[in-house]
């Protein structure tokens, strides 16, 4: 009986004050939360009901995920701090300031768009869901997640297919001639930026020398790139060279450090040339690569600099003139628009609900802080992962999925330079940036910093 429960300290050691069983509690719980948005989702477009639960589901696990962290909090002793900890306080400070001092309340509330907005409860459920993720460290946790996500890009790539070739029996987007892909997202642009997640999960495991099935995987990895590509987004292109040119990157890094790779070089030149095999196809056969290049092609030409980016440079240099002017506060929380109210000179009849750009939105709605602080923490993620995977052994499980975790969120920091944070991708950014923040390795590289 001693030895067990010496066992049991161990691991509360190990884990800071998070026992085993509450980081099993906590994975299935994250587990729920990542399968709920597209079963739902899907549920209510079979009813006819497209795209209006995500927002409030995902403020609902904000509140009670808040509420059973506070629980396990005050029942725990022992509290740690790990940097993940100070970035994600600065965060909710500065997101409570933008609110307090938000220049439209009720848009800050209620969203200036139906559908795209981000109230303070569903940022409060991205907070939730990215602490919560930080302590899962177990393989078995981690690797449950992991398929979540897969179950999740199978739920999505399914109806993203069907939507492009005309064969989904339910309502589809009508705005574009190639009929883009949205999968169970709200817009073509948003299944774009999880699509570059699926594409680098699937091709990943395919190119991990210990994978086994490497066939149905290899086709997984294709089904993925296919669907990525039918979202007909450009934005796609940019997160899917990100991801696997960065592959090149590390693989480089190892090469040059004379440490084994866990990857395959075979597979992944399979698989780039797969992929441009299925470009090519389909530059032949389907309209959704040349429609894009058309559209790129006429931007170019027009010499209209603020219309680049169906747009984009347009909000984006409205957006600067911002900063300019709320410097500190931000213009407030999901209160873009507001922009447009100062600076009337860049209302040309279509205005930006958002920044098209996650980075600039987080300056010009909370402050110029508050946008350092996420910058600083996305770049801190990135460097963690590498550092997590290169210092891990050889033979260690966790080893591969860190890996994995880099690649994908790599590949999504990179899209978001020409996107938006939606309630419909953002709980898959926030959870896999926690994964990767694993907080028993911060404590571990910590402690062997200090030992150095």
């Amino acid at each position: 009986m001693k030895e067990k429960t010496k066992g049991l300290l161990d691991r509360d050691i190990n884990f800071n004050y998070w026992r085993e069983d509450t980081e099993g509690f906590l994975t299935n719980f994250l587990v729920i939360i990542a399968l709920s948005f597209p079963v739902i989702e899907l549920i209510a477009v079979m009813c006819g009901h497209n795209h209006i639960f995500m927002a409030p589901l995902l403020r609902i696990f904000g509140v009670v995920g808040f509420v059973i962290l506070l629980a396990i909090f005050f029942n725990n002793k022992n509290h740690s701090f790990c940097i993940s900890d100070f970035f994600l306080l600065l965060s909710v400070l500065f997101t409570v300031i933008s609110v307090v001092f938000s220049k439209s309340k009720l848009i800050t509330f209620t969203g200036a768009a139906e559908n795209h907005s981000e109230d303070p409860f569903q940022v409060l459920g991205y907070f939730v869901i990215f602490f919560m993720a930080t302590h899962i460290a177990s393989y078995d946790n981690r690797k449950k997640l992991i398929i979540a996500i897969l179950i999740v890009a199978v739920l999505n790539n399914i109806p993203a297919i069907l939507q492009h070739l005309q064969l989904w029996p339910f309502e589809v987007m009508a705005e574009e001639p190639f009929n883009p892909a949205f999968g169970l997202t709200l817009h073509f642009n948003f299944y774009g930026a999880i699509s570059v997640m699926f594409s680098a999960i699937s091709g990943m495991v395919f190119m991990m020398k210990k994978t086994k099935h490497i066939i149905a995987w290899y086709v997984a990895a294709l089904l993925c790139f296919v669907a990525a590509m039918f979202s007909g987004s450009r934005l796609t292109w940019v997160g899917l060279v990100a991801s696997f040119g960065f592959v090149i990157v590390l693989e480089l890094y190892y090469k040059l450090k004379g440490i084994e790779s866990i990857l395959s070089v075979k597979r992944y030149a399979l698989l780039v040339i797969s992929f441009a095999i299925i470009c090519a196809l389909l530059i032949v056969f389907d309209d959704i690569i040349v429609s894009q290049i058309v559209e790129t092609t006429k931007e170019l030409e027009s010499g209209d600099v603020t219309q680049m980016g169906t747009g984009r440079m347009n909000m984006w240099l409205v957006g600067l003139e911002s900063i300019k002017d709320y410097p500190l506060t931000g213009v407030g929380l999901d209160n873009f628009v507001y922009c447009y109210e100062l600076h009337p000179e860049y209302d040309h009849g279509w205005i930006g609900y958002k920044a098209h750009n996650e980075y600039l939105q987080v300056f010009v709605t909370q402050g110029v802080l508050a946008g350092v602080n996420y910058i600083v923490m996305c770049l801190y993620t990135v460097l963690f992962g590498i550092k997590t995977f290169i210092c891990e052994d050889e033979d260690s499980k966790n080893k591969a999925i860190a890996y994995i975790l880099v690649i994908m969120i790599v590949g999504y920091f990179c899209q978001a330079f020409f996107n938006n944070s939606a309630t419909n991708i953002s709980p898959y950014k926030w959870l896999v940036m926690g994964l990767i923040l694993t907080r028993c390795k911060q404590k571990e590289m910590k402690r062997d910093g200090h030992e150095g």
